[in-house]
């Protein structure tokens, strides 16, 4: 892979990190999202059955969790070494909000060694995403330092933000090619649809162009997932001008359909059905699943007034029963507008 196309990469996955990092809440896949929404009623023993597997998988918000929850004692003993170990994983992956963390628990001792100089540098990564807790105990920190310690602290900041860069390139283009393949233009979904995967394909995209290529079509096999990934897919693809297929043989359901719709020209040669709106598609984590009900149904219909589709798609979807899937006929494709090109695309006048 060349320097150009490694260099091109990172500087997106640092936006991508920095953007998740300046979120004010939780934006994640269903599983995250059932575990917030049990740590916030406390019930602590579901959030850690919803988090840990994610945690061990690499998950940077499941792994801070664990270790605000193991330094609050919620739902397990009461451990600052654990919380620490649970923030330092999930900060070497650039979250924010573990590195203030990290930098608080270096500050004052607790499960770490006190070290003013490390509490500087994580301190000062966590305020580079913009994490305003961060820029104000920055502040008051380099007034416990020299000017020459200072200085050196900048620097490792740097050096550990550049080695998190190089190792999430080499992560995110791992599983972009494990989720997104592409062949002559065109580029193939499989799974589940989860947070983070409109970030994955906007690497296959770079790297296609990278490569001499160019997406024209994207072709969906996926059983649903998070309905608020499926809506940032979505717009991608419109805003790209990009073609959306269902193979003979696959299949797109829920939060997949949302993606599909953004195509500018719409061929299901599988099947297509709709799902319920349920605690599992949350994209965030409302305590009141009646709030979260509301805001990602308000979304999915501004979504596709955008898009050009028939509401009528949503009063569908209310009438599915949780956990079934409707499999679309062809006169209903037809008339959610989920087949060819109608309404017409017209590409912008130069």
């Amino acid at each position: 892979m060349s320097g150009d196309v490694v260099k091109t990469m990172a500087c997106l996955l640092l936006a991508l990190m920095l953007t998740a990092a300046c979120s004010g809440g939780p934006t994640s896949g269903a599983t995250f999202g059932e575990g917030y929404a049990a740590y916030q009623s406390g019930e602590y023993a579901a959030a850690l059955r919803a988090w840990r597997p994610l945690a061990e998988q690499g998950d940077a918000r499941a792994r801070f969790k664990l270790g605000l929850m193991r330094h609050a004692g919620q739902g397990v003993p009461q451990d600052d070494a654990q919380a620490a170990g649970w923030w330092r994983l999930a900060a070497e992956q650039g979250y924010a909000k573990a590195q203030h963390s990290l930098g608080w628990m270096h500050a004052h001792g607790y499960g770490v060694g006190k070290d003013r100089l490390e509490a500087y540098i994580w301190y000062a990564m966590a305020a580079a995403s913009g994490e305003k807790e961060a820029r104000i105990a920055l502040d008051a920190a380099e007034k416990n330092l020299a000017p020459a310690a200072r200085l050196a602290a900048r620097w490792e900041a740097d050096r550990r933000w550049r080695a998190i860069e190089e190792r999430e390139v080499a992560r995110h283009a791992t599983a972009a090619t494990a989720k997104w393949r592409w062949r002559g233009g065109v580029l193939s979904f499989s799974g589940h649809v989860e947070f983070d995967d409109l970030a994955l394909l906007k690497i296959s995209g770079e790297l296609m162009k990278h490569g001499s290529q160019g997406v024209n079509t994207i072709v969906f096999d996926s059983g649903g997932g998070d309905f608020a990934e499926g809506i940032k897919i979505g717009g991608y693809i419109r805003q790209h001008q990009i073609h959306t297929e269902v193979a003979p043989e696959g299949k797109c359901y829920g939060a997949c359909v949302l993606a599909f719709a953004g195509g500018v020209e719409r061929r299901p040669a599988g099947r297509v059905g709709l799902q319920a709106i349920d605690s599992a598609n949350f994209a965030g984590g409302d305590a009141d699943a009646a709030a979260a009900y509301e805001r990602v149904s308000a979304e999915v219909e501004r979504y596709l007034k955008a898009m050009g589709i028939p509401v009528a798609v949503l009063d569908h979807m209310r009438r599915v029963p949780p956990g079934e899937t409707a499999i679309l006929d062809a006169a209903e494709l037809e008339a959610y507008f989920l087949q060819g090109a109608r309404p017409v695309y017209r590409r912008p006048r130069d």
